[in-house]
């Protein structure tokens, strides 16, 4: 399932209803779309805000894979070539940057390149969570 969306605070409201819908079709559980929009709330949401090469009218898309076992998700854009995965300050105390932990926590892989002056993030998600003995 794919769709694009405005680099906007309305596309990244209509995204998340995408993945809420998408996630209902695949009959998977609905913790499933809420790590996602929590993914796509921490990329995007970075992505609005600090791309200057962005503005309302570009899009970022959105590639949904759902499956039984696990669930891939790639989002992409046109901005300016960004990283997250780099670490650009260990040292860095104060509140924010810390996204892409949060990404890591509920991933069990994410993966980025810049291929056609594209921004590709990759991130794979188990369909459901273990069963805690």
């Amino acid at each position: 399932m794919r769709e694009s969306f405005c680099v906007s605070s309305a596309g990244l409201s209509r995204a998340f209803d995408f993945v809420a819908s998408a996630i209902r079709t695949a009959g998977l559980p609905d913790s499933v779309g809420q790590r996602i929009s929590v993914i796509i709330d921490e990329v995007c949401s970075n992505m609005i805000r600090h791309d200057t090469r962005l503005s309302e009218t570009d899009k970022f898309m959105l590639d949904l894979t759902p499956g039984q076992t696990q669930t891939t998700l790639v989002i992409s854009d046109t901005g300016a070539e960004f990283d997250p995965l780099i670490n650009r300050n260990s040292e860095r105390r104060e509140i924010g940057g810390h996204g892409i932990s949060i990404i890591r926590g509920l991933a069990s892989d994410v993966s980025y390149q810049r291929k056609n002056d594209q921004n590709i993030l990759t991130i794979t998600l188990a369909s459901c969570l273990p069963t805690q003995v």
